[in-house]
């Protein structure tokens, strides 16, 4: 186990994703929609994010950030020390969900109404 106790499997799986991405913006290639592996919750607070990729060089990962509480939603890049930092209502920290699964790519979680997820996975 390692970050937040993520297996560690799990955690190079995010970093090939991270790779693959890597080499295809390099070939000028839109960025290859993956399943989130990974989901974090802030336990009595209305945010989750849901996670793809992972660099173990800056310890940061990519995914999707939702806001329930203000519905609001961003494809983007957070820290763990960011993550170690948030905290919800009464203190709760930001907790790695071990049952997550999904048979989704990360695109499907995005508001269609939004565009985060077409500006993103539709570039070139």
């Amino acid at each position: 186990m390692t970050v937040f106790n993520i297996p560690a499997a799990l955690l190079a799986i995010m970093e090939r994703n991270a790779l693959a991405n890597a080499i295809g913006r390099d070939l000028g290639q839109a960025p290859i929609d993956h399943q989130p592996l990974i989901r974090f919750t802030v336990p009595l607070h209305d945010a989750e994010w849901l996670l793809t990729e992972y660099d173990p060089a800056t310890e940061t990962f990519f995914g999707l950030v939702y806001d329930t509480d203000r519905h609001e939603q961003t494809l983007g890049h957070v820290t763990v020390s960011r993550l170690a930092e948030i905290r919800g209502f009464a203190d709760t920290a930001v907790e790695y969900d071990a049952g997550f699964r999904t048979d989704r790519s990360l695109s499907s979680y995005c508001d269609p109404d939004d565009g985060c997820a077409e500006d993103y996975f539709c570039q070139h």
